[in-house]
């Protein structure tokens, strides 16, 4: 029996366990009952303030985890719901899972920290770690009146600085494109390089997308495998101008075309109807062309991006237009990734003001 007689004080008391929310078994004694039923009726109650939340003081981590994945899922886009699912799946639930997020504190973050720095990623790969733990407790502030967010509190991971970025000069493009005769293939790595679109962006473009008068590509979607959504953001939405010889290229292409395939001026430049190609045969026709050239320095397909963007700094583009022109909504982005890129700036100052000075002498 549940209930038992405290024969000695004459009155009874009840004893039973359950699981709390952490999956620990909690006992529960209660003593002082008149009547066995008043013993029982604490029991009942208590299972059924139980099932209702009354008795949960904690907050899991996963079940917080899981809340805050619907709530990222409602409100961004499916590729970056896929990098916070298995950032959360392979790294923070494994270390965190049963932790109560009310008594976390910021030697538990740094302990994370510390344990990830010695499994090889990349600086630019754990900071993402970081920036969901914080985000996740930012929102725990938010729904759940978590007092501190001690992810933000312990700080970020401090690791290196990450390897500077890489890219081709323009000569470099121009070996790699030499190599390939496919009038197709030709005309994707060549927007690629000379118009810093994304993959994705490029690959959801339509032929009513290119306007062949004024020599500009309109951006206004995405693809992400296989899935056509809005771009990435706001400023992601835009008309980017372009070159007469790629224009020309895009005017040969669309020749091609329409002699080999049905043409629709709503079916996408790269592929069949509705449906653009694959990430995977993009990378084929990379790996492809990476040897019939022979170039040696290997960069990844987005070094394109950013091969565009160095090759528009080496020609003397202010910031605000390489901005734009990526679809770049603040102009500090392109300054914070790029701003090593503009060796000359600091020169370029002194000698302003030593021609200045040499003037009033």
């Amino acid at each position: 029996m549940p209930f038992y007689e405290d024969k000695k004080r004459k009155t009874y008391y009840a004893k039973f366990s359950y699981i709390d929310e952490f999956g620990k078994r909690k006992y529960i004694l209660k003593r002082g009952f008149k009547r066995r039923k008043d013993a029982k009726a604490f029991e009942d109650d208590f299972f059924i303030a139980l099932e209702e939340g009354e008795h949960v003081k904690g907050l899991p981590f996963s079940k917080l985890a899981d809340e805050y994945l619907e709530h990222y899922k409602a409100r961004r886009k499916v590729s970056s719901y896929k990098t916070a699912y298995n950032i959360f799946k392979n790294h923070l639930l494994p270390y965190f899972h049963n932790k109560d997020v009310y008594e976390l504190k910021p030697i538990d973050i740094k302990r994370f920290q510390d344990k990830k720095m010695t499994e090889g990623f990349s600086p630019n790969y754990l900071e993402k770690f970081q920036n969901f733990l914080s985000a996740m407790l930012a929102y725990a502030q938010k729904y759940h009146n978590l007092e501190r967010n001690v992810a933000r509190m312990a700080g970020g991971f401090e690791a290196p600085k990450p390897k500077a970025l890489d890219f081709w000069y323009v000569e470099e493009f121009n070996t790699f494109a030499a190599a390939i005769e496919d009038i197709k293939h030709l005309t994707f790595f060549t927007l690629l390089f000379y118009g810093g679109f994304r993959k994705g962006e490029l690959r959801a473009i339509c032929w009513n997308d290119i306007d062949f008068d004024n020599k500009s590509i309109d951006i206004n979607k995405t693809d992400y495998n296989g899935n056509v959504t809005t771009p990435k953001t706001a400023g992601s939405i835009r008309r980017v101008d372009m070159p007469a010889n790629c224009m020309n290229l895009l005017k040969q292409y669309l020749e091609h075309y329409k002699l080999t395939q049905i043409y629709k001026d709503d079916y996408v430049v790269f592929g069949e109807a509705y449906r653009s190609i694959s990430d995977s045969t993009i990378d084929r026709w990379y790996e492809k062309y990476i040897k019939l050239s022979g170039i040696k320095h290997r960069i990844k397909l987005h070094g394109f991006r950013h091969s565009h963007a160095s090759y528009l700094i080496n020609l003397g583009a202010q910031p605000h237009i390489i901005a734009q022109r990526l679809g770049h909504s603040d102009v500090s982005l392109v300054l914070n990734v790029y701003g090593h890129l503009y060796p000359s700036t600091q020169k370029a100052i002194i000698d302003i003001i030593e021609k200045d000075m040499a003037r009033e002498d």
